[in-house]
């Protein structure tokens, strides 16, 4: 440290002289040259100590630097994925269980089991890696229907998870009542932004106060494309 405290000596000194001077030409003395001579020294000291914090830092470590737009990108980054599952054509692997515990199998022409718990349709992108896995309980005997879809980045961790929910005897429409929500994460699987909607069958919006929600059951998103594979007992 010793070798700024010479140059803001020498910096201060000069200062001062310029101030005297300038004083003496101008005929004003109303600020003291020993006060001038203390502002002076702080304001260099201040300015030196800016800069050494920032040299210190510039060498230690990395810094996190927020993403001004990371909810619209994952937002993009969703419709894109949603665009490629409705596409016609779009090749998608289909497995099924019977029974909550039951183990997932391939369903495909040479099977299908005569009895469904869950469905689960699996999307990769042309790499082979999975982008999505569309979830869906088939134990609602026809009064609710429910998608639990989780979508994963390249490097196989959950970006966004979305419950897709319509049904009955929700008090606020004679009708299907549609409830969408939707979180989007970081990769550290941070919440980042929220989506949520609830409209009647032709799409209008109801409010929530007003509805009863007899089947929101309760799921636990998973925090990327290994857990959620051993959660679920699928295998790759």
């Amino acid at each position: 440290m010793w070798l700024p405290v010479i140059w803001i000596s020498t910096l201060n000194n000069i200062l001062t002289k310029l101030y005297i001077r300038f004083c003496q030409q101008k005929r004003i003395f109303d600020i003291p040259a020993n006060v001038f001579h203390l502002r002076t020294t702080h304001f260099i000291y201040s300015i030196c100590l800016l800069l050494l914090t920032a040299c210190s830092n510039s060498g230690t470590g990395e810094r996190s630097i927020p993403e001004p737009d990371l909810a619209q990108r994952l937002r993009s980054q969703k419709d894109e994925i949603d665009r490629l599952y409705r596409k016609e054509g779009t090749r998608l692997e289909l497995m099924a269980k019977s029974t909550v515990n039951g183990n997932p199998v391939p369903v495909g022409d040479t099977f299908m089991p005569s009895e469904f718990h869950t469905m689960y349709e699996i999307l990769r992108n042309g790499q082979g890696h999975i982008i999505s896995i569309w979830e869906f309980p088939m134990i609602s005997g026809g009064e609710w229907n429910t998608s639990y879809i989780h979508y994963f980045d390249s490097n196989g961790r959950t970006f966004a998870f979305e419950r897709q929910c319509s049904f009955l005897n929700s008090r606020c429409t004679p009708g299907v009542a549609r409830e969408v929500k939707t979180e989007y994460y970081n990769s550290s699987f941070q919440s980042v932004d929220k989506m949520y909607t609830l409209t009647d069958a032709q799409e209008k919006p109801l409010q929530r106060t007003e509805c009863v929600f007899p089947f929101d059951f309760i799921y636990q998103a998973s925090s990327d494309t290994a857990e959620y594979l051993k959660a679920n007992k699928i295998k790759r």
